[in-house]
């Protein structure tokens, strides 16, 4: 069983570890568990404005329930208590997974709304890269959300320096 729980480990590490390291090459195993979002599996809990995944649908989440299960299968597994280790580290980490997908699903629903130009008007504004002349730069904007960066050109064509 401690084989098992290392594997499982070892998988929850590595797969976003490579993920990281290698990116783009690696897309095809996020292919993986991203057809789980085209099926819509919309089974949650709405709690206010939370709603709490019971369905873990991504690898991101998938490899956080592995992680957590062989870590505390590791844990609490000492050879006699096979069944008390296995229902602990399953509970452990399918609720790890859930947390995770918690998490990514509240990321998803954040949305920036653009700035209409009398919004902007009324905001600091600094030039991030140079306007050059009949071109585009960019300038970056204070806001009470923080600073967001946009594209802009000068409305007389000339060029605006840092």
């Amino acid at each position: 069983m401690q084989t098992a729980y290392t594997v499982c480990m070892v998988v929850g590490i590595g797969i976003p570890l490579i993920s990281l390291v290698f990116g783009q090459l690696l897309d095809f195993l996020d292919g993986v568990f991203e057809f789980f979002d085209g099926l819509d599996i919309d089974i949650d809990l709405e709690i206010g404005d939370t709603g709490i995944p019971l369905v873990p649908a991504s690898l991101q989440s998938f490899c956080a329930g592995l992680l957590v299960f062989g870590t505390v299968g590791k844990i609490t597994f000492n050879g006699s208590n096979y069944l008390f280790a296995n229902i602990l580290a399953a509970v452990l980490g399918y609720v790890a997974a859930l947390l995770i997908q918690m998490l990514i699903n509240k990321l998803k629903k954040v949305e920036h709304k653009p700035m209409s130009k009398e919004e902007l008007s009324f905001c600091i504004t600094r030039v991030t890269n140079t306007i050059k002349e009949n071109s585009y730069g960019k300038v970056s904007v204070k806001t009470d959300g923080g600073t967001i960066s946009y594209p802009a050109k000068s409305l007389d064509r000339a060029e605006i320096r840092q």
